[in-house]
C-alpha cells in the first residue's frame, strides 16, 4: 500500500523534500557547532581574565609568589570556573 502511495508522488516533490531535509540538517549542525565555539570562547575569556588577576597577584602579593605551581594552577582554575582536575 505504501509503495503505491510513494509511486504516485511526483519526483520533483520527492527531491524537494530531500533538499529541505538536508538544509535543515546542515542548519542544525551549524547551530550546534556554533554553540560549542561560543562555549569555548567564553572559557578562553575566563582563563585570560583569571590569568590577568594572577599576574597582578604575583606582582603585589608575596604569599602568592611562594605557592607551588600546582597551588597557583588551582587558583587559576577556581577563578576561571574550570574543574580542579585540570591541574593534575
Amino acid at each position: 500500500m505504501w509503495a503505491v502511495l510513494w509511486a504516485r508522488i511526483p519526483a520533483w516533490l520527492k527531491v524537494g523534500a530531500a533538499v529541505v531535509l538536508v538544509v535543515l540538517a546542515a542548519y542544525q549542525f551549524g547551530k550546534w557547532t556554533g554553540a560549542n565555539d561560543a562555549k569555548v570562547a567564553a572559557q578562553m575569556d575566563a582563563i585570560k581574565e583569571a590569568s590577568n588577576r594572577i599576574s597582578n597577584m604575583e606582582k603585589n602579593n608575596a604569599d602568592f609568589r611562594s605557592k607551588s605551581a600546582r597551588d597557583r594552577c588551582l587558583v587559576l582554575m577556581r577563578d576561571s570556573g574550570l574543574p580542579d582536575s585540570g591541574c593534575d
